[in-house]
């Protein structure tokens, strides 16, 4: 996903449910019964996704809680989203206000 997607929005897929569990974080697939279970950082880009967000203001909210390089953060987002969306866990969708 290049950094001119920062303006696509994604949000949790419907058919998937998620918890935090200490520093984990525990999604379950409905559509497919499966169960993913996400680190630290993946429980925070999840939290942010409960209603559409835009790749460019997930990047600036994870910023405020992260100690990293902007370009670092950008391009893991970018390889971290869409291994998301593939397993069922987030889906794209369209900006309010687009």
């Amino acid at each position: 996903m290049p950094d001119s997607d920062a303006d696509t929005c994604f949000r949790m897929a419907e058919h998937a449910r998620f918890r935090r569990v200490v520093d984990e974080g525990v999604v379950v697939v409905q559509s497919s019964a499966e169960v993913v279970v996400v680190d630290e950082v993946g429980v925070s880009v999840l939290e942010r996704l409960d209603r559409p967000t835009s790749v460019g203001q997930l990047i600036d909210d994870l910023l405020t809680e992260y100690a990293v390089d902007r370009d670092r953060l950008a391009a893991d987002i970018a390889a971290y989203l869409p291994e998301l969306e593939q397993a069922g866990v987030v889906q794209r969708v369209l900006c309010e206000g687009a």
